[in-house]
């Protein structure tokens, strides 16, 4: 899209940040009511439990780290068994090898976002489950059969999809996998999304609390915004005219005119950052507490995001709370660093 928010090395590109929502499967010692998810034909599937509440989420989020930490109460006289399952949203794989300025923290690792995971302070292993997909079509098994390393980031899967034959290619090309990019060399790329999930069976004592701990570095996108555009819309969520995509940050006035004295007018640099929050909604009940702190990491940076009730707690930090909580949107933010950064 030319215009305010133009291209970025050839294409106006945004991401999702690596991403996890936290979903449960059975392991046979709960009751059926406490079941939330189970492994089926394709992997594992999410559903929801009433043995387990969120009592509390500190979350915490940067351009740099993301870190949660979650409270969690089995509500019920007996020991519940259950697999926490941790998937990161669907990574588009034609961005990570295209024109696009995705950010990949651990590039051409199995674990490209660094996944740390503690229960009550011990670190705890994870297993890994990958999947592509074409829409909502699994073609992992077509992936797997032509033996391509299809969650790879790193330069082997190019590589490899550069030595199949010709009838091999073409089952890439039926199935809509493969896509030709300007910015490489004109070959095939890569034109699925891959679906990371990491799981391990979680034991929830009766009637005691868990405490699960995740960081990892978030893979970030980038856009050039061009602050001196006509805006339209209300005044707490001003767009440019020919991109109205950006009301899903609320940028209001007051952040048009810090944007205008940043960089004299002149193109900025927006980072898109997204973290999932409705699969709160996988535990029984509301999340107790919610607090949310976002670091903007430069005291001249700018943020912006749709929500209430946000309070400054330092000169990079900002900080929301909720009670009895059921978020029914994901959160959304929008890092513009000050040039240069």
């Amino acid at each position: 899209m030319e215009g305010p928010a133009t291209r970025f090395g050839g294409r106006r590109r945004r991401v999702r940040a690596a991403l996890f929502l936290i979903a449960i499967a059975s392991t046979g010692t709960a009751s059926a009511n406490d079941s939330a998810a189970y492994f089926g034909a394709g992997g594992l599937e999410f559903t929801a439990t009433d043995a387990v509440t969120m009592e509390r989420e500190d979350l915490r989020v940067s351009q740099e780290l993301i870190e949660v930490e979650y409270r969690f109460r089995n509500v019920t006289a007996d020991p519940v068994e259950l697999r926490a399952a941790f998937p990161l949203p669907r990574l588009d794989m034609k961005k990570v090898f295209g024109c696009s300025d995705v950010s990949i923290p651990f590039r051409g690792k199995p674990d490209f976002v660094g996944f740390e995971t503690r229960v009550d302070g011990r670190p705890v292993q994870l297993e890994r489950q990958e999947r592509a997909f074409v829409g909502e079509r699994d073609i992992s098994p077509l992936l797997r059969d032509l033996k391509l390393p299809f969650a790879s980031t790193g330069d082997d899967l190019p590589a490899a999809l550069k030595r199949l034959s010709p009838s091999s290619r073409e089952r890439l090309r039926q199935a809509g996998a493969v896509t030709e990019d300007s910015c490489t060399d004109g070959s095939d790329g890569p034109a699925w999304n891959l679906e990371v999930v990491y799981h391990r069976p979680q034991r929830f004592e009766a009637k005691a609390i868990k405490r699960v701990q995740h960081r990892y570095t978030p893979s970030v996108g980038a856009f050039f915004l061009t602050p001196s555009a006509k805006l339209t819309g209300p005044s707490d969520r001003r767009v440019p005219e020919f991109d109205t995509d950006l009301a899903r940050y609320c940028i209001d006035e007051g952040t048009w005119r810090a944007l205008r004295r940043m960089n004299g007018g002149r193109e900025v640099v927006a980072r898109p950052l997204e973290y999932i929050l409705r699969t709160a909604r996988s535990w029984r009940g509301p999340i107790g507490e919610f607090v949310l702190v976002i670091d903007k990491g430069s005291a001249d940076a700018l943020v912006s995001l749709c929500t209430t009730g946000v309070r400054k707690t330092g000169p990079t930090s900002f900080e929301v709370r909720r009670r009895d909580y059921r978020p029914d949107v994901d959160l959304e933010i929008l890092f513009i660093p000050p040039p240069g950064n």
